[in-house]
This record gives C-alpha cells, sequence and structure tokens, in this order.
C-alpha cells in the first residue's frame, strides 16, 4: 500500500477547510450584499419627482384650486342668496309702487291704510337690503352692485308718504303738493337699482360657476398628469431595482467563481500529491 505523503495530507486538509472557511465568509458577504441591496432600494423608492420642477409646479396649483373650491362653493350660494332677498326686494318695491300710483300717471289720492301698507313695505325692502351680503372674489367681477345698493338703505328709512294727493309726474318741485310724488319717483330709481344689482348677481353666479367648471377641469388634468409622472417614475424605479439586483448578483457570481477556480486548482493540487497506485498486473509493478 502507498504512503501518504505529509504534503498530501496538509493540501487536503488545507484544501477542506479552506472551503469551509469560504463558504462561512460569503455566507456573511451575501447577507451584507443583500443588506446593501435592500438599502440601495429603498433609497430608490423614496427618491421621486417632487422636487422636480413640473411636480412642484403641479403640486402649488392643485394645492391653490383644492382651497378655492369651498370658498368659490361658499361665494356661489351667498350670491344666489343675495338673489332671492332681491327678488323679494324688487316685489315689495314694485307693489309701494303701484299702490301710489294711478294707471294713467294723473293726481291720485293716498289713503291712511295705503300709508300703512306702503310703510310696511319699505321697512321689508330695508330688511332685505340689509341682509345682503357684500362679497368679493379675486377672480370674478362683481360690479360692486350690492355695495351701492347698501348705500341707499339710510334713504330708504327717511322715505314718507302722507294721506293726501299725489301730484301728477313731472310736476315742478317748487309747485308739489307734498312729499308723495318725490317719493314715488324714488321707488321708481331704487326698483331699477335693485333689478340691476339683481341682473349682476345673476351674471356674477353664471361667471362663478364657470369658473368652478374650469378650476374642477384644471384639477382633473393636474390629477392625470400626476398619474403619468408617478407610472413613468414607477417603471424608472423598477428599472433602477433591477439594475441593482443584477450588479450585485454579478459581485456575488464573481466572488464564488473566482472561489471556483481557485478550488479546483487546489483540487488538482491535492490530487497531485495523492500517491499514485499502479493497477494490479500493469507492467510498471515490475519497477515495485
Amino acid at each position: 500500500m502507498a504512503e501518504v505523503g505529509f504534503g498530501s495530507v496538509f493540501a487536503t486538509l488545507g484544501n477542506q477547510l479552506g472551503r469551509l472557511g469560504f463558504e462561512q465568509r460569503f455566507s456573511t458577504l451575501q447577507n451584507t450584499v443583500i443588506g446593501r441591496l435592500n438599502d440601495e432600494i429603498q433609497k430608490v423608492n423614496e427618491s421621486g419627482s417632487a422636487d422636480a420642477p413640473e411636480t412642484r409646479a403641479l403640486q402649488r396649483k392643485f394645492s391653490q384650486l383644492g382651497e378655492t373650491r369651498p370658498v368659490l362653493r361658499q361665494y356661489i350660494f351667498d350670491n344666489q342668496s343675495n338673489g332671492l332677498k332681491l327678488i323679494d326686494a324688487a316685489t315689495l318695491i314694485s307693489s309701494a309702487q303701484a299702490s301710489l300710483s294711478s294707471d294713467d300717471g294723473d293726481a291720485t289720492v293716498i289713503t291712511a291704510a295705503e300709508v300703512t301698507d306702503f310703510e310696511a313695505k319699505r321697512d321689508a325692502t330695508i330688511t332685505q337690503l340689509e341682509r345682503l351680503i357684500q362679497l368679493s372674489n379675486p377672480s370674478i367681477t362683481d360690479g360692486n352692485s350690492i355695495q351701492y345698493l347698501k348705500a341707499e338703505i339710510n334713504t330708504l328709512k327717511e322715505l314718507t308718504v302722507t294721506a293726501g294727493v299725489v301730484d301728477a309726474e313731472g310736476t315742478d318741485t317748487g309747485s308739489l303738493t307734498n312729499q308723495n310724488r318725490t317719493t314715488l319717483d324714488y321707488l321708481g330709481t331704487i326698483l331699477e337699482k335693485v333689478n340691476n344689482a339683481k341682473d349682476q348677481t345673476v351674471s356674477t353666479i353664471r361667471s362663478a360657476n364657470q369658473f368652478q367648471i374650469r378650476a374642477q377641469r384644471q384639477l382633473a388634468d393636474i390629477e392625470v398628469r400626476f398619474t403619468e409622472l408617478t407610472t413613468l417614475e414607477q417603471a424608472q424605479k423598477a428599472a433602477e431595482v433591477e439594475q441593482l439586483q443584477q450588479q450585485y448578483a454579478t459581485l456575488l457570481d464573481s466572488i464564488s467563481l473566482s472561489y471556483e477556480v481557485r478550488s479546483g486548482l487546489n483540487d488538482s493540487l491535492v490530487a497531485a500529491l495523492q500517491p499514485q497506485v499502479i493497477p494490479s498486473g500493469s507492467i510498471l509493478n515490475i519497477f515495485t
């Protein structure tokens, strides 16, 4: 039996210990690489286009439009409320005007009952005008008709009629019998202002609704663009993650392959140091 040399034993033992040590080191290295890969993937996932100029602009616009929506809804509601009050005021003024005038515009007589009726309608008109809300919106022009109309409240409060005649329309001021004609003429003026304010309010509501529709459309467009950017970003992130995975997989494969090559060389060395056993019946046996 051939003797096993020290070199062969040392090489075999060294190769086995080297394989065991490599496997332990490779396992540790693999865990380290996986941890680093996970950190890199997390960085990719946490990064994004939030700081991109387009995204920042879209976020600002979306925030601004979002803040205007409840304000605009309230603005429309308040204008609608004003419109109802103006309709009531116009009805009251028209009724008071009709009770103080005749169909042909000639002189007529106001009774005590009509005085009472006028005062009630005057006070009700004042109440409606006082309840009007002065509104403003930087994006919508309303003509300030409510503000101008409210300025008439003090004049309305001083408006009176007395039981008696109403002078004919166009009577010279110096020839008036009483203040009834002046009051009647003023009712025509204030009615026109109320109707103008009502028409302006309707126009303002229409403009506000159109602005609201445009704002809603812009919000929808921004959401679509955000979706496009997010989809593109996710695709880019997926590509980056895949690249990182391939990069670290290649690193581990390279290390493993390097060891396998070195291990193969060690195996060859061990095999070369093993005692050569001559097969039985070989011609080489005559030399042993």
